[in-house]
């Protein structure tokens, strides 16, 4: 059996295949299986693969498109190894990634799943410096994704235990999904080395798909914090997913739900050991300190900035405001907001003449 299974589903990949394959075949660890699966590619995708000769590729190709998702799970299914990897067509893996991260979970067998840092190519430049204890990660994922999905490397025996399987509800978010669910099992780890070089390019799903993924980012965290609630009812969660996707009606009333929410979650945590209380009570206090002020954010530009007559009236109203709209908007949004209102202003008094 080999020690790694690396699961890379490929889609009309022929600019970059050839490229992520070959960091793949030339990594220093060498006991592994690279499983492609081609979701039925209509470009030279299936002879750039098949012009390799390499006993460790093994080469599924469908004819009848079958989605992202469905191969990874498929992946899943029939991966033999002790850890599997996983890897995108448009990325480059560094020849030492696959050792450091059998030894980084060979060493730590409490790590269920391991990344690592990327550096970035194509569009755009830089490293991404994700964060890299288990403590880090966990505070981290109640802000988004924790690690680069093409990087992780995960105990396959633990996925078959706790059933962890990506979820098609959550597509475009499939990773933070499934990093949601694992956290509450074993522990998460980035290595703090560059291991793959990540491909920015404006076809990418994130450049692409931005609304779906908050969507389905805010619904996972309202799930995060749920899971702290004895008995959580239809309007925890629509209340939860209303504030974290920023479209709250920002009053006294809503200042005090907020606040409330805020306690019922840090008081369950403590009475359900959910998480650890530390990491959950500064994520709680930190996430929903920032989600206030983008709510308001939000409510005041559409309420204020985004009109289409600036005049004395509505200035008068914005700077009597019982909230203060100008710490939310900043002083720039704030200035012109101001100049806009003294322009239109001056606009109806000399058509008035």
């Amino acid at each position: 059996m080999p020690q790694i299974s690396v699961i890379l589903p490929v889609y009309n990949a022929e600019l970059y295949i050839k490229d992520a394959i070959d960091s793949i075949l030339n990594q220093t660890f060498t006991d592994f299986e690279l499983l492609i699966f081609d979701d039925g590619s209509t470009d030279n995708t299936q002879s750039i693969i098949s012009s390799f000769i390499d006993t460790r590729i093994v080469y599924s190709r469908i004819e009848k498109n079958a989605g992202y998702l469905n191969l990874l799970n498929k992946g899943l299914e029939v991966a033999k190894g002790k850890y599997i990897a996983r890897m995108d067509a448009d990325d480059i893996a560094l020849p030492n990634r696959f050792k450091k991260q059998v030894d980084h979970l060979e060493k730590n067998t409490e790590v269920g799943i391991c990344g690592c840092w990327t550096e970035f190519i194509g569009d755009k430049e830089g490293i991404a410096k994700l964060p890299v204890s288990s403590d880090q990660v966990m505070h981290a994922i109640f802000f988004g994704s924790p690690t680069a999905h093409p990087t992780i490397m995960m105990r396959n025996d633990l996925l078959k235990k706790f059933n962890l399987r990506y979820d098609n509800n959550y597509y475009y978010t499939e990773d933070y999904n499934l990093l949601a669910d694992a956290c509450v099992h074993f522990k998460i780890e980035n290595l703090p080395n560059v291991l793959l070089k990540y491909r920015i390019h404006n076809t990418q799903v994130s450049n692409q798909k931005w609304r779906q993924q908050f969507g389905h980012k805010c619904n996972i965290q309202t799930k995060l914090f749920l899971r702290t609630f004895d008995s959580p009812t239809k309007n925890d969660s629509q209340w939860l997913y209303t504030f974290f996707s920023e479209k709250g009606i920002p009053n006294a009333d809503w200042l005090k739900e907020v606040n409330e929410y805020k306690i019922k979650i840090i008081e369950g945590n403590k009475k359900k050991v959910v998480y650890p209380h530390h990491i959950l009570t500064r994520a709680t206090n930190e996430l929903f300190e920032l989600k206030v002020k983008n709510n308001f954010y939000k409510y005041f530009f559409q309420k204020y900035y985004n009109q289409k007559k600036y005049n004395l009236t509505l200035l008068n109203s914005f700077l009597h405001e019982k909230y203060r709209p100008y710490k939310y908007l900043g002083k720039k949004l704030t200035f012109f907001f101001v100049i806009k209102c003294l322009a239109g202003y001056k606009k109806t008094v000399i058509l008035s003449e």
